[in-house]
């Protein structure tokens, strides 16, 4: 089709390609992609419809292998924000490349006049292959988990010390546990000072060291309490 304003009866329905690309940055570019690519074949122009359903496909390949790695680097910190930092890198490689193109084309073509199809259905299927994505996601964690696979996962060793110092002097055998948080709840009674096999005591106790556990949180201990004095003071004096 050639870039001239066409008459109103030869326009046909498309998807707004601007929704398209925006809802891309939720749903991935499969779903933009998809869209873009509905809006070229009716617009005559196969070619750049090939070109979409090529992001497709790769959008495609690259998400599975971001679920393998997700599985294998879960203990891994910079895995925290890999989900964010996958979606808005393949978007944003996706909206360089085609996904910008459509916008003005279409916009030079028809401008804001020509018929659209409703994005509402779509949405709610691309929310759903959403869930089901999360879902498998999940179970592949959880089977990792309860398969005991986990532990061999790399930076296994350091995910199960996060957030826990330890310094045992050379040749000593006694060892104090005590929580650095405000208050001691369940972590601090349980998961450090617990009878069941897992906590810290008991850990301690298989490598034969004699454990005393301090179970009390910071919040009781009287600097820690001038301090938040000091602070609630000062905020209340601010108010002034």
């Amino acid at each position: 089709m050639s870039k001239n304003k066409s008459g109103a009866a030869n326009r046909p329905a498309l998807y707004n390609p601007t929704a398209a690309c925006v809802l891309a940055l939720l749903f991935t570019p499969i779903f933009g992609a998809l869209l873009q690519a509905r809006n070229w074949d009716a617009l005559g122009e196969h070619g750049r419809a090939r070109a979409s359903r090529m992001w497709v496909r790769t959008t495609l390949w690259l998400l599975f292998v971001f679920v393998i790695m997700q599985a294998v680097f879960q203990n891994e910190p910079f895995m925290q924000f890999g989900g964010l930092y996958f979606l808005v890198v393949t978007w944003a490689s996706w909206m360089v490349t085609t996904g910008w193109k459509q916008i003005g084309y279409v916009r030079e073509l028809f401008g804001s006049d020509y018929p659209r199809e409703r994005l509402g259905r779509v949405t709610i299927f691309a929310g759903g292959c959403w869930v089901i994505y999360s879902m498998v996601s999940i179970s592949i964690a959880m089977a990792i988990q309860l398969t005991g696979l986990d532990k061999m996962l790399p930076g296994a060793e350091r995910a199960e010390s996060q957030g826990v110092v330890l310094r045992v002097p050379e040749g000593s055998d006694k060892v104090v546990v005590e929580p650095l948080m405000i208050v001691a709840g369940d972590h601090a009674n349980n998961d450090m000072a617990g009878d069941e096999d897992g906590s810290w005591k008991k850990e301690f106790e298989k490598a034969g060291y004699d454990v005393t556990c301090l179970v009390r949180g910071l919040g009781e201990l009287e600097p820690i309490q001038q301090l938040f004095t000091e602070h609630a003071q000062a905020a209340i004096d601010s108010l002034k």
